[in-house]
């Protein structure tokens, strides 16, 4: 009787987690594209929902429009462009990893700072992508045969796509953008990864910041992203250029933020360098490293500083 008991466990157990997938992947796949206008001719799209939300932007100027970023690759970008404005648009990528130019592929242009070119190719792989993506399945504690489920399946081949398209034009730091009659000024920001951007519509007194600097902090956790005070002059040069009014886009999670977070930022990077912040040992699916916590946010690190003893 025991033996029984235990199988029907079991077996519950596992219809349980199949249909906690399902529905983790549906939230994922199936949730809405939502769109908001923040500023004349200017758009917030956020695709997907939990851990694949991915905000996108579109800025329309009077003779092109350019979309900030791609998300995913799991929503029709195109058509949604195509709804909002009658110009020609180009793509341009904050940097190089997977979730910000998973939708390339449905545009003819697009544009990457060239430090992220190694990045962008990694991140097209479908080996990398197939493996990231178990471990995000680790993470939450599911086996990766989940994967091959046929709705999961589904979804994963969507990201799996990638951008099959030719290399992005090579895009230089310290630019101006201009769309007709608007412009934009494409701020360097080493961190996350080393080329990095963000842009501002000084206009409009927007920061799109992508992963520069979320709600939830910044990522430093990767073999080839910059060492904390390298991130730290990046943000104190950014929060030097923009003022208390600017509104923060960001890449994922709460969007916007004021520019005081950028403060919050600066402040936990000061206090890592001098010492008085320690971080803990940390590792998940995407990177690891150390991680500091300070007023609600986060810094995942490997490197401090970049000089050498």
């Amino acid at each position: 009787m025991k033996e029984i008991f235990m199988a029907c466990a079991v077996t519950a157990a596992v219809i349980l987690t199949v249909l906690f997938v399902i529905s983790f992947a549906a939230r994922m796949i199936m949730k809405k594209t939502q769109i908001n206008m923040i500023a004349p001719r200017t758009w917030h799209i956020k695709t997907g929902g939990g851990p694949a939300c991915a905000h996108v932007y579109l800025l329309e100027g009077s003779e092109r429009a350019m979309l900030i970023d791609t998300g995913f690759g799991m929503a029709d970008l195109k058509k949604a462009v195509e709804a909002l404005t009658d110009k020609p648009v180009f793509v341009l990528n904050t940097h190089g990893h997977f979730d910000h130019i998973g939708g390339n592929r449905q545009f003819a242009q697009v544009f990457l700072p060239e430090k992220d070119f190694e990045i962008y190719k990694l991140h097209n792989s479908r080996i990398f992508l197939k493996e990231t993506l178990k471990g995000y399945f680790r993470d939450f504690h599911m086996p990766a045969w989940l994967l091959y489920l046929p709705f999961i399946h589904g979804v994963c081949k969507k990201i799996y796509a990638g951008n099959t398209g030719d290399t992005p034009d090579a895009l230089k730091p310290n630019t101006d953008i201009d769309l007709g009659g608007r412009l934009l000024r494409v701020i360097p920001a080493p961190g996350h990864t080393m080329g990095s951007i963000c842009i501002f519509d000084r206009e409009n007194n927007l920061l799109f910041s992508a992963d520069s600097g979320s709600s939830l902090g910044v990522l430093l956790g990767f073999d080839y992203s910059a060492d904390v005070e390298t991130y730290m002059n990046s943000i104190k040069n950014i929060r030097e250029q923009i003022n208390g009014e600017t509104l923060i886009y960001p890449g994922h999670h709460k969007a916007p933020l004021s520019a005081p977070h950028f403060d919050k930022l600066i402040g936990a990077t000061e206090k890592i360098i001098s010492g008085e912040l320690q971080g803990e040992p940390f590792r998940d699916a995407v990177c690891g490293g150390y991680k500091a916590e300070y007023k609600g946010i986060r810094i995942i690190y490997r490197k401090i500083t970049g000089k050498k003893a």
